[in-house]
């Protein structure tokens, strides 16, 4: 159950989130399906960055796996972007506990490409030049709901360790659009 307290005169949200594991996999389950993202014998790789998301996404379909109708294989994969401090142990201790293969996968370049126009992955994209399918099975899950899944569960969410943490373009279209909404 998540509950919201507001606090009108500071604009403070306090947050007693505690989502529950079923709403969780409710939701999940509800994004796999509608819109066809696992099929019998698929091989899922889950990237790993230490945040809530992918780590909440990662426990999803490890608990999935139980009761789902299409059976699928589960492996977790961090790229390793060489910043200072980053500790991968934590994951690997979860991956255990959850009994999902982990690999750190290290590289020396990354490319940002601006395109000028809007973009997102649909919950399906087949990306034909690797042939690889990326799918996003929490879309119907709320950023706070993903907070307190990871708050209750204790997942070992990584500090912030990228310089450009919190100074990124998205944050700040999602201040933008904060300060649009008051």
């Amino acid at each position: 159950t998540l509950y919201f307290k507001f606090e009108t005169t500071t604009r403070k949200i306090c947050y007693n989130v505690h989502m529950e594991l079923q709403r969780l996999l409710s939701l999940t389950r509800k994004g796999l399906d509608d819109y066809n993202q696992i099929n019998d014998g698929d091989k899922i790789a889950v990237g790993i960055s230490g945040g809530k998301d992918s780590l909440t996404l990662l426990y999803a379909l490890s608990e999935l796996r139980r009761f789902y109708p299409h059976k699928y294989e589960l492996i977790g994969i961090t790229v390793d972007l060489g910043f200072p401090d980053f500790d991968t142990s934590k994951i690997n201790d979860l991956c255990q506990k959850l009994n999902v293969p982990y690999h750190v996968v290290e590289t020396y370049l990354m490319s940002l490409i601006y395109e000028g126009r809007f973009h997102t992955f649909k919950a399906v994209t087949f990306l034909d030049r690797t042939g690889i399918t990326a799918i996003r099975p929490l879309l119907y899950i709320n950023e706070s709901d993903v907070i307190g899944f990871a708050n209750k569960m204790n997942l070992p969410v990584a500090g912030k360790l990228c310089p450009a943490d919190g100074y990124t373009k998205r944050e700040y279209v999602k201040e933008l659009l904060k300060n649009l909404n008051h």
